[in-house]
């Protein structure tokens, strides 16, 4: 009879994967040039040439893509970093060793400086992601890393959370190192709307909290040894400083089509691949003599970094 179960179980699970994946192709199937382009943009921001958005509307056609690498404060042992790039803002806490397990409170803080200064400025987001990187030694390599994208708000200034409620509310967490972590940014309605980009949004009732968020959360990580790396492609109207063209949507499809071409975002909006950092090749090696400095270590394990 469990066997029976088993077995009916897993065939509902197939049957419901060829379907999801049947509305994948159909959708991937039916996009235009245009669509395409942007679904490219969006599943590799910190590559993939520019292409205008499926969002609704009238845009402006001036695109920047920008970069930022922020080193998480050297006594950091726990903590919590949401970036809203179609605001420009983002908003952190953490905590070091002496203090870990409790509270902290979120203040906040422009992504890009570059975007802040060009006065009244109003932009919105593309495409972003965010890759939280281990520039520690490996044999201290410790603590786990949470992803999370998607609505607004995970957090909001002066917001009181922990390390870990932060990590268990994120939908992919892993050992630090032990995979590549990114995550992607997947727009919501709220992200077709231009706001200014000049001034820190983080009102928990204002339009721009309507905008996705990409969030990293981690615990137990050595002090000193992560780093944040932010990528955004953001569409900006200029203040004061050029002529600007009104831009029509290129594509006649919507950004739910393009992301019903993607599939369910746990499977292109985080980062799944294995990272080398540890590799043991034992089985690889070969001995080809004895002498009396090599022989002592017939045997042991190798490995590489």
């Amino acid at each position: 009879m469990a066997k029976a179960k088993a077995t009916k179980k897993r065939a509902s699970i197939k049957k419901k994967t060829s379907k999801n994946n049947s509305i994948v192709r159909n959708a991937l199937a039916g996009l235009d040039k245009a669509a395409l382009e942007y679904r490219n943009l969006l599943v590799d921001p910190c590559n993939a040439p520019f292409a205008r958005p499926t969002y609704g509307g009238l845009g402006t056609g001036f695109y920047r893509r920008v970069r930022r690498i922020i080193n998480i404060p050297s006594t950091a042992v726990e903590g919590c970093w949401v970036f809203s790039p179609g605001n420009n803002t983002y908003w952190y806490a953490h905590h070091s060793s002496g203090n870990a397990g409790t509270n902290y409170t979120f203040v906040s803080d422009f992504v890009f400086t570059s975007i802040s200064g060009l006065g009244n400025a109003e932009g919105r987001c593309l495409a972003a992601c965010v890759k939280a990187r281990y520039v520690g030694p490996e044999l201290s390599r410790a603590g786990v890393i949470g992803l999370y994208s998607g609505p607004c708000p995970r957090h909001l200034v002066s917001a009181a959370s922990s390390a870990a409620v932060d990590v268990a509310a994120s939908p992919f967490v892993a050992r630090l190192g032990e995979v590549q972590h990114e995550v992607k940014f997947v727009p919501a309605a709220g992200d077709e709307l231009f706001s200014n980009v000049t001034s820190l949004a983080v009102g928990a009732d204002s339009a721009e909290m309507s905008k996705s968020v990409l969030a990293v959360a981690f615990q137990g990580v050595p002090s000193g040894t992560l780093q944040l790396e932010i990528t955004a492609v953001m569409e900006l109207e200029a203040t004061s400083d050029g002529v600007l063209n009104t831009i029509v949507p290129s594509s006649r499809f919507t950004t739910n089509h393009v992301l019903q071409s993607l599939g369910d975002a746990a499977s292109w909006a985080y980062h799944r691949v294995i990272s080398p950092v540890i590799k043991s090749t034992m089985d690889n090696v070969v001995a080809t003599g004895l002498n009396t400095t090599n022989a002592a270590s017939i045997g042991m394990r190798m490995l590489t970094l």
